[in-house]
């Protein structure tokens, strides 16, 4: 008896498409559609997306005989929902992030949450900031979210081990302030170092180290390109170069609150388990566990995230650095 196949999977609308990867070397994926589709609103708006993404775009290559990878132009986005931008108004690199409505419905109005004064202007928030919010005119479930542009923190590396306690330091930077009492009736052993996130009654539970990112200036010369966030300029003009963190700090935050959790003083504070990138969380494997404490899963996994990727990175670099001089 065979097994079964499952539903069938669904064609790429854009497959017959001249510019379609399939028919053209360096064309458009088909997460790429929704963003040339949305080109031309999105100028009106006052964003300015790259030529890939124009409805009039002639591929550089097709002139210049070089290989597509090699032309700004034929770097495609990373992720589907993720689209870098141009503020007309004052020419400020940001990013777009597209929002299904259906599937993380409180994303919204938790980035609105600590985007709004009085929290905007506490030097301890360290949420990604909300700069714009627009409704797509071709996709009513779909919202945009306008933020800063910035960049994962594990790709470029870490001068002396001050640098990275700097980092934890902003990433546990509320562990100063008093806690609401909401939160005083928890676990208190476990809610030391819990970040400005928490002291206002949301979970975040997804943090690991693609959720952490940074200001790509002044540590860099210049915003990279998306594509290439270690090797050329955003224009793909120029090498970017690298300073140290201690000759030029930068601020840290937490992004993506796409599985965030929002609580209320006297609410429970107890979630349905919510399975985020950190798959070594012990309540994800246990069964019979249907709910948990959100909060101390996001202080488990930032805990394990500085170990996982500064700790046992660096014991395990100095013992293969010890072995090779035993001898």
């Amino acid at each position: 008896m065979s097994e079964w196949p499952g539903p069938p999977r669904k064609e790429d609308p854009h497959k017959d498409h001249p510019i379609y990867w399939k028919n053209m070397k360096g064309g458009l994926f088909e997460e790429e559609f929704f963003w040339r589709e949305h080109e031309r609103w999105l100028a009106d708006a006052g964003y300015t997306l790259r030529s890939r993404y124009r409805e009039d775009w002639q591929p550089s290559w097709l002139k210049s005989g070089k290989p597509h990878y090699q032309c700004e132009d034929g770097k495609p986005m990373l992720r589907g929902t993720i689209m870098d931008a141009i503020r007309m108004s004052d020419g400020r690199i940001v990013t777009i992030k597209r929002v299904e409505k259906s599937s993380t419905p409180l994303e919204e109005s938790i980035i609105r949450l600590f985007s709004t004064e009085p929290l905007a202007l506490n030097p301890h928030n360290h949420s990604i900031p909300l700069y714009d919010v627009l409704q797509s005119p071709r996709d009513e479930t779909a919202t945009l979210l306008v933020m800063p542009y910035l960049v994962r923190i594990h790709q470029y590396p870490f001068a002396t081990v001050g640098e990275a306690v700097e980092c934890f330091r902003q990433l546990f930077e509320a562990s100063r302030l008093s806690f609401p009492s909401a939160l005083c009736r928890a676990d208190t052993a476990h809610l030391q170092g819990l970040s400005f996130v928490h002291q206002n009654l949301v979970a975040h539970c997804d943090i690991h180290l693609v959720n952490v990112l940074m200001e790509p200036t002044p540590l860099l010369s210049e915003v990279p390109h998306p594509a290439r966030p270690q090797r050329r300029s955003y224009d793909f003009k120029r090498k970017v170069k690298q300073r140290t963190r201690t000759e030029c700090p930068t601020r840290y935050y937490i992004i993506d609150f796409g599985l965030s959790r929002r609580f209320f003083p006297g609410d429970a504070l107890v979630a349905p388990v919510s399975y985020g990138g950190d798959k070594s969380v012990p309540e994800y494997h246990d069964s019979s566990r249907k709910v948990s404490n959100p909060f101390a899963i996001d202080v488990y996994c930032l805990g394990n995230m500085i170990r996982e990727w500064f700790v046992d990175v660096r014991v395990r670099f100095a013992s293969r650095l010890f072995n090779c001089h035993r001898y």
